[in-house]
């Protein structure tokens, strides 16, 4: 393992930035538990996170002040810690906290600020509590960590949708338009500048070349 001091850019973090990771923590009763959260960088040293109030890592987060970030693109991993509770054999513990063994760096946070607040979408509307943390050490397992950010691939399934635009009629160009706008709207919340620029680029291509669609 290679350690690092507790920089976020040396994880390839920057702030302003929404990351999906994989949120470890500990309960009370020393369960450990893994869910994918998406994690903002507020500083080189300082990230925050919204979690629903009701789960096991909002528990576990109030009960002891501190989680671990797991930066990972192992789909299969990301995939089950969404589906359900994984396997303790899974974990391994670093300076008493519970960390993932496949991961490609993982930083140790601890919670200096919490908020309460309602989170109100399509689906209707439920507190959350964002804790804002202080990055206490990082460790990165490989020399390159690229962590994940939904912005850039917004960007690529945006391109692939308009590469299918000229397939179909109306209704098909109006149906793959919307999922464009959507991936947009993503871009606009969790993305560069960089990645917010090539969506707009992208719209304006769309509008140029189909007047139509609205």
């Amino acid at each position: 393992m290679i350690m690092k001091n507790n920089n976020l850019k040396t994880v390839g973090m920057e702030k302003g930035q929404l990351y999906e990771t994989i949120i470890s923590s500990l309960s009370a009763n020393g369960r450990k538990n893994a869910a994918p959260i998406g994690v903002l960088c507020k500083s080189e040293e300082e990230v925050a996170v919204y979690i629903y109030q009701g789960s096991h890592t909002h528990k576990n987060i109030s009960n002891s002040d501190y989680f671990v970030v797991n930066l990972t693109t192992n789909p299969l991993l990301l995939t089950e810690c969404t589906l359900g509770d994984i396997p303790a054999d899974y974990f391994y513990e670093f300076k008493g906290n519970p960390v993932l063994k496949e991961n490609d760096a993982f930083f140790i946070s601890r919670v200096i600020k919490k908020k309460e607040l309602v989170h109100e979408n399509e689906l209707g509307s439920s507190p959350m509590t964002v804790f804002t943390a202080k990055v206490e050490e990082i460790v990165k397992n490989e020399d390159v960590v690229r962590p994940l950010n939904r912005g850039i691939y917004a960007v690529i399934e945006s391109l692939i949708h308009f590469t299918r635009l000229e397939i179909g009629d109306f209704e098909t160009r109006q149906n793959i338009y919307l999922k464009i706008k959507e991936m947009d709207r993503v871009a606009r919340r969790v993305g560069s500048a960089s990645e917010k620029k090539a969506l707009q680029e992208i719209l304006e291509a769309v509008h140029e070349k189909y007047k139509d669609l609205e």
